[in-house]
């Protein structure tokens, strides 16, 4: 006895399809968005756009502190500071100006080409950062809107 493929036909109707992709749509926005939420509150940040979070990194350095009796710099120390750490896109180019109030920084950066990209940083306490430029691969930029 030999065991043959057997083909089916699945149809579906236009109303079921259209709530499939909707419901598709609805977890993956939720899960997605969750996903995002939990990495920003886990990092203290309540916002951030166009940078992500890397973790703390402890920097030091010696350095004098200060000035003697005559106005020369005292012997150095050594300092140290913990600093959140993000990731920003090399891409993005340099730094041209800083805005914002509160607890909420915006960063303006200007690639080669003259293209603009903010970033949005947002904490109910903001705390010292450092903002590490990662290279990026695989760049692309679609127009979704007119």
């Amino acid at each position: 006895m030999e065991n043959h493929p057997t083909s089916q036909n699945v149809t579906f109707s236009m109303p079921s399809l259209i709530l499939g992709v909707c419901g598709c749509l609805l977890l993956g926005s939720v899960f997605g968005g969750s996903v995002l939420f939990s990495q920003v509150s886990q990092s203290g940040f309540s916002r951030l756009f166009g940078v992500w979070p890397a973790g703390v990194v402890e920097e030091s350095h010696e350095m004098p502190i200060g000035y003697d009796l005559k106005g020369k710099d005292k012997a150095r120390e050594k300092v140290s500071e913990q600093r959140q750490l993000l990731s920003l896109p090399a891409h993005y180019g340099s730094l041209v100006g800083v805005t914002g109030s509160g607890q909420q920084a915006v960063l303006w950066y200007q690639d080669d080409m003259g293209v603009i990209r903010n970033v949005i940083i947002e904490a109910d306490v903001m705390e010292p950062l450092r903002i590490d430029p990662k290279l990026t691969f695989k760049r692309e930029a679609d127009i979704l809107r007119d």
